[in-house]
């Protein structure tokens, strides 16, 4: 559920408070993740498809210059980990 609603635009920081080790764990790696499409393996491919068209960038990361993962970064490894995923 806390996956989902990151994906849907909750504010990471709002989740933490009081929420278990495992949660808060996974808030903290998906921390820099900066738009909704960074949330590529939550959302239906219909969604997905959506934001692309709506002009998200998948290029898009923090701007810090430093790392940061892209949604076509995450897509890229969502796919190598399991090409089942492929055309959604």
């Amino acid at each position: 559920v806390v996956k989902l609603l990151c994906a849907y635009s909750a504010h990471h920081e709002a989740i933490c408070s009081n929420s278990p080790a495992e949660v808060r764990a996974w808030v903290s790696e998906t921390s820099r993740w900066s738009t909704r499409l960074h949330h590529l393996e939550l959302l239906p491919p219909a969604r997905v498809r959506q934001l692309l068209v709506g002009g998200a960038d998948v290029h898009a990361s923090d701007g810090s210059g430093d790392g940061a993962p892209t949604p076509l970064g995450l897509a890229r490894a969502l796919l190598a980990r399991n090409p089942a995923h492929e055309g959604g």
